[in-house]
């Protein structure tokens, strides 16, 4: 019933700001009690899916893609719940923290927030070396990048992009499939981004055509991202519901 809820939260049938069916009518569509029929609206609101200004009143949709925060997301890109919308999330996404990272670099160029060279090496060290990547080592190494963006982007000016990369990379690390997408099994495709940053501490900044470069380095990683998330779907889907994964090709709307 929670699932099937938020289904309908998610993609739009129920509207954003309208009131949710009262809990006699649900309760008499899934056939449940009324009782059992709160405790899930409550929890609902709780994900962040509904609201209910007060104890008196109707729950609420609320407009998840604005304000639901990072439980909307989570649903939002879960590749099983929500097929049809996990990769136009993801890809929606990766275009935010896309204008992020830039964000960081012109920082850097403009003298706004020097960041030591030390600092930034000691970070890329840390990086995990193996010829393959374990799940482990993929959050380990997404962390990591998400730390560096955040001292990047420590000065208030940047208060507004910091909070933004806060709730997106709690949303995609909490999900595995973004997680593993971001993190290719091989670390190659994406160590150049962070070099990238690296040198811009190194040399005191980077020219406009570095800046082109590394905005061209971060569009092509994020463009691998998600063909192998929109892969990781179908995937999913095949292993959720018993198909080949290569029957499967039509779910993300390809």
């Amino acid at each position: 019933m929670g699932d099937g809820l938020a289904r309908r939260i998610l993609t739009g049938i129920y509207r954003p700001g309208v009131a949710a069916p009262s809990i006699r009518d649900l309760a008499a569509e899934f056939h449940t009690t009324r009782n059992t029929t709160a405790r899930v609206l409550h929890e609902l609101a709780a994900r962040g899916l509904l609201e209910r200004p007060r104890a008196t009143e109707s729950f609420r949709v609320r407009d998840v893609r604005s304000d639901a925060g990072v439980d909307a997301y989570r649903f939002l890109l879960d590749p099983v719940l929500m097929p049809d919308s996990a990769a136009a999330v993801f890809t929606e996404m990766l275009d935010i923290l896309e204008g992020i990272v830039i964000d960081a670099v012109v920082g850097l160029l403009r003298g706004t927030r020097p960041v030591s060279r030390r600092w930034l090496s000691e970070r890329l060290d840390s990086l995990p070396r193996d010829a393959v990547f374990d799940d482990g080592a993929r959050i380990q190494t997404l962390t990591l990048a998400v730390e560096v963006l955040r001292e990047l982007l420590a000065l208030p000016q940047f208060g507004l992009q910091r909070a933004i990369l806060n709730s997106l990379a709690t949303a995609l690390l909490n999900v595995p499939e973004a997680v593993r997408a971001l993190v290719p099994e091989r670390p190659d495709p994406y160590l150049p981004l962070w070099h990238a940053l690296a040198a811009t501490a190194s040399f005191g900044g980077l020219s406009d055509a570095g800046i082109t470069r590394a905005s061209t380095l971060c569009r092509v990683y994020h463009r691998s991202a998600i063909e192998r998330f929109q892969e990781l779907i179908i995937e999913r889907q095949g292993e959720a519901f018993g198909v080949d994964p290569a029957e499967r090709g039509d779910i993300i709307g390809a």
